[in-house]
C-alpha cells in the first residue's frame, strides 16, 4: 500500500546571485515550491534558466542568497552534523558532470560502497551484495566497477553515479541532466528503472533537463524555467496541451 504524500523537500523564497555590484548576475529569483513523496516534478528550460543552480541549492551544495531550503521542517542552514547525515541519506543528487564526481583515486565499486559505509548499516558483504544489484539493474557489471572512473566511456559513468545514489536508497532524487550522455537505447531503460524506484519505494523526484520528451516521459509535474525564473507548473498533460506562458509554447514547438 502506498503512503500518503508528505513533503520531502521545501524552498521559500530561494535565490541566489553571482558576482558583485554591476558584474552581479542573478541565477535564480525567489523560488518557492516543494518535492512531495511519489511525487514526480521536470524542470525544463534552456541553459542558463536556473535549473541546475536551482538543484544545487536544494541539496545544500551552494549557499543561497536569499531564501531558505527546508527538510523535515528544519533550515538546511542549521542542520546539525548528524542531521547532515540523515539529510545525504535521503536525498541523493545526481550531478551532470562525472568526470569531476568520481574520485579517480578509487575504484567505481569503492565508489558505491563508501556512502553505504558512510550512511547506512550494511556490512560490507550486504553492501557489496546490494552494490551488485543496482548494477545489474543499471546494465552495468562488477567487473566494469572494479576499475577507475577514467575506465569507462561517460555514458557507463553516468550509470554509475545513478548506481551510486540508488545504492543508498534515498526518498528523494534529484537528477540533473542523468540520462542526456546516455544513448537514447539506453534512456528509455533509465527512465524506467527511475520511475520504478520512485513506486517501489515511496520517493520523490526532481528531474532536471533540457529534453522535454524524456522529461515529460519520467514526471508528473512540469515546471519550466527562464532567466531564474519558474514561468509555469502544473501536470504535465495539462502543460504539453495548452500552455500558459508563450516562452514554453516556443520550447515544445522547437521540440516537435
Amino acid at each position: 500500500m502506498r503512503k500518503a504524500n508528505y513533503t520531502l523537500l521545501q524552498a521559500e523564497e530561494l535565490a541566489k546571485a553571482y558576482g558583485h555590484g554591476r558584474s552581479k548576475v542573478a541565477a535564480l529569483l525567489a523560488f518557492t515550491g516543494e518535492v512531495d513523496s511519489n511525487g514526480r516534478v521536470g524542470v525544463i528550460g534552456e541553459s542558463g534558466s536556473g535549473k541546475s543552480t536551482l538543484s544545487r541549492l536544494l541539496v545544500g551544495l551552494e549557499r543561497p542568497s536569499s531564501g531558505a531550503v527546508f527538510w523535515n521542517g528544519r533550515n538546511l542552514a542549521s542542520l546539525t552534523p548528524r542531521e547532515w547525515r540523515g539529510f545525504r541519506k535521503e536525498v541523493q543528487y545526481i550531478a551532470q558532470d562525472t568526470s569531476s564526481s568520481f574520485d579517480p583515486r578509487r575504484s567505481l565499486l569503492d565508489s558505491l560502497l563508501q556512502p553505504m559505509r558512510w550512511l547506512t548499516d550494511l556490512d560490507h558483504g550486504a553492501a557489496l551484495q546490494r552494490a551488485e544489484a543496482v548494477l545489474t539493474m543499471l546494465g552495468l557489471d562488477i567487473a566494469a566497477a572494479r576499475g577507475r572512473p577514467y575506465d569507462v566511456s561517460g555514458g557507463q559513468r553516468q550509470r554509475f553515479a545513478i548506481a551510486r545514489a540508488l545504492v543508498v536508497q534515498p526518498s528523494l532524487l534529484i537528477c540533473d541532466e542523468v540520462v542526456s550522455a546516455l544513448d537514447v537505447s539506453v534512456q528509455g531503460s533509465i527512465l524506467n528503472l527511475l520511475v520504478d524506484y520512485c513506486a517501489s519505494n515511496d520517493a520523490g523526484l526532481l528531474f532536471v533537463s533540457h529534453g522535454i520528451p524524456a522529461t515529460a516521459f519520467i514526471s508528473d509535474e512540469l515546471m519550466v524555467m527562464h532567466r531564474g525564473a519558474v514561468l509555469e507548473r502544473g501536470p504535465v498533460a495539462e502543460v504539453l496541451r495548452a500552455p500558459a506562458d508563450p516562452y514554453t509554447a516556443g520550447l515544445l514547438k522547437a521540440a516537435s
